[in-house]
């Protein structure tokens, strides 16, 4: 090599290592960011030195080193539960997430317009009409041209209230319930169809009285965790009734751009805990907020043995948060499914979220060569 191959080569190695630095910079910030905006709004006590060398001993024998132990000071402080088995966002988004759930087929399996074609028989709310990818199809999946229309719309919605969802849309975002009493209003209907993204059409739920005594205006939903692991589906006793704001119609809201989630958790019987905690990780006496008549989830069986089911029917995705409630008449209705991310703050704020499943989950991480594929630079243990 001659002397100036020689530097260029270093001032290469050095570029290369400035971007690989960056890259990691930028990754511990996106993944440690919303923990530090959690403690700076509910502080929590720091971990002890005894806590961290649980936490670097557990960890290490996948191959995996904290630089940042913020998400295990939120989850020891917020429940007084000292665990490793706690999940922080960089272990999941970017190793749990990435290895039992196949992300390529994510934009497809997610469109809300087809999920009863890939789950049929599944119980869904009605979808009357639907545009996907700019193009218009009826209740019969029959292609309708923009002329065609008004009247595909008259033909195929028979109710007098709608829901109007977008078919990719994130925490109910764009969600509008409409009527249909007067011509006006089906002829605004239908303007927005024309001129909007591509949505669903879809009935309004009835939910049980169990449900609308946290909120009556909002469709409340429980929030059910299932993994497909060696061979069968596990639900995990992580499940979390969501509610909306009074006034509301989702169960997520937004209030000067801020994100506003409350949510109650559920035993694995059914039953309500008697708390609620808000985004932000506060607690408050559930007593204090709700007059609970009713103090288990109605036909709460048939609740999990529908997700069961269906999970099963997901092949491409291991990893499954389900969003149910139950309707008036006492049947299960699934809302949606998520698969892309369906979160881990709130599901932790009782116990770890895999609880006693977390070694089992993570065993695809023992030996080295997984670890070194897997394992993302920032959180890779060094090497002696």
């Amino acid at each position: 090599m001659t002397w100036k191959e020689k530097i260029v080569h270093f001032f290469w190695t050095l570029l290369q290592k400035r971007r690989r630095r960056t890259r990691m910079e930028k990754m511990l910030s996106k993944r440690y960011n919303a923990a530090h905006h959690l403690l700076a709004k509910n502080p929590q006590p720091p971990l002890s030195d005894a806590d961290i060398r649980e936490i670097d001993e557990f960890w290490g024998k996948y191959g995996i080193q904290f630089r940042d132990y913020s998400w295990y000071r939120w989850y020891y402080g917020l429940t007084g539960i000292h665990s490793p088995y706690f999940i922080g966002l960089d272990v999941y988004a970017d190793i749990i997430m990435l290895h039992y759930n196949i992300h390529e087929f994510k934009n497809a399996w997610c469109d809300k317009g087809y999920f009863s074609s890939f789950l049929p028989g599944a119980p869904f709310p009605r979808v009357f009409f639907k545009k996907c990818n700019g193009r218009c199809y009826d209740a019969d999946g029959n292609y309708c041209r923009e002329e065609e229309l008004e009247a595909a719309f008259l033909r195929s919605v028979p109710d007098e209230e709608i829901i109007l969802k977008q078919t990719h849309g994130k925490q109910g975002k764009g969600l509008q319930k409409l009527s249909l009493k007067n011509e006006a209003d089906v002829r605004s209907a239908i303007q927005a169809i024309a001129q909007g993204s591509d949505l669903i059409v879809q009935e309004v739920v009835k939910q049980h009285p169990f449900f609308a005594q946290f909120n009556e205006s909002s469709v409340n939903i429980i929030r059910i965790n299932t993994l497909f692991l060696n061979g069968r589906v596990i639900v995990f006793d992580n499940a979390t009734l969501r509610y909306g704001l009074p006034g509301s119609i989702t169960d997520v809201n937004f209030v000067k751009g801020k994100e506003i989630v409350n949510a109650v958790p559920i035993s694995a019987d059914g039953s309500v805990l008697p708390v609620s905690f808000d985004t932000d990780g506060h607690k408050t006496d559930a007593a204090k907020l709700f007059d609970i008549k009713i103090d288990r989830v109605p036909n709460w069986d048939a609740v999990i043995e529908t997700v069961k089911a269906y999970a099963l029917k997901i092949p491409y995705f291991a990893w499954i948060g389900w969003d149910v409630t139950v309707s008036a008449d006492g049947n299960p209705v699934i809302l949606e499914y998520n698969i892309k991310a369906p979160g881990i703050n709130f599901y932790q704020y009782r116990a770890p979220l895999f609880g006693e499943y977390t070694e089992e989950v993570l065993r695809f991480l023992e030996d080295e060569e997984t670890q070194e594929r897997i394992v993302p630079p920032y959180l890779k243990k060094p090497k002696k």
